[in-house]
């Protein structure tokens, strides 16, 4: 797989209405998003797209850890089983999950 560096920029007003932030310790903060596919005709929202991210606002560094459809994850609490699937494969990061 070829990688591409592209630079993520999270505008003001970004920040405030459509990043859910549910972990700040330190310079990184683990951030939920959601987007949808360009070209299409879904909002962000109603396409059920998810992304889940580490900002390192120190390194001014993002890296994206899980990309899923809402209905991917099963069980009742998206919000759990993200960060569940987040503490099995990023033991670095555990300790900010709580």
């Amino acid at each position: 797989m070829k990688s591409i560096n592209y630079e993520v920029i999270f505008e003001k007003f970004t920040e405030r209405h459509f990043i859910k932030s549910f972990v700040e310790q330190k310079d990184i903060k683990i951030c939920k998003t959601e987007f949808k596919i360009a070209g299409t005709n879904e909002s962000r929202h109603g396409s059920g797209n998810r992304c889940i991210i580490a900002v390192n606002k120190k390194l001014n560094q993002v890296k994206v850890l899980l990309i899923y459809h809402k209905n991917d994850l099963g069980g009742h609490n998206e919000t759990s089983e993200w960060k569940g699937v987040v503490r099995e494969n990023y033991g670095e990061l555990k300790e900010l999950l709580g």
